[in-house]
C-alpha cells in the first residue's frame, strides 16, 4: 500500500495510513459484533484463533465472540475454536499445504 521509492518513514502519517487501509480493505477490520443480518440469511461462522498468536492476542477473539453472543444469543451456527500451539497465519498455511 505504501510501497515504492517515494515512501519516506520520516513523513509517515499513521492516521492517514489507517484511513487509507480501511477504505481499501474494509473487511480486514471486521469488529462489528452485530451479526444478526448474517444469522437471518442462514450464515454460519467458523471462528478460530491460534492460542500462541503473538500478533493478535487470543483474548481479542474471545472478547469478540462474547460480544457477538450478546447480539445473536446462544447459537449453534457459530463454531469457536482455539488452536493450541498455533501462531499467526500458521493454521492457514497448514490447511493450504504450505510449509512454514
Amino acid at each position: 500500500m505504501f510501497a515504492g521509492a517515494s515512501f519516506d518513514m520520516c513523513t509517515f502519517n499513521a492516521p492517514y495510513a489507517v484511513e487509507k487501509a480501511r477504505a481499501k480493505f474494509p473487511c480486514v477490520e471486521a469488529v462489528d459484533p452485530d451479526l444478526r443480518a448474517f444469522q437471518r440469511r442462514g450464515g454460519k461462522l467458523l471462528l478460530y484463533h491460534g492460542w500462541a498468536d503473538a500478533v493478535v492476542p487470543p483474548e481479542y477473539t474471545v472478547g469478540y465472540y462474547e460480544r457477538v453472543k450478546q447480539f445473536v444469543g446462544a447459537c449453534n451456527r457459530i463454531l469457536r475454536s482455539a488452536v493450541h500451539g498455533s501462531w499467526h497465519e500458521a493454521l492457514r498455511r497448514r490447511v493450504r499445504g504450505n510449509n512454514l
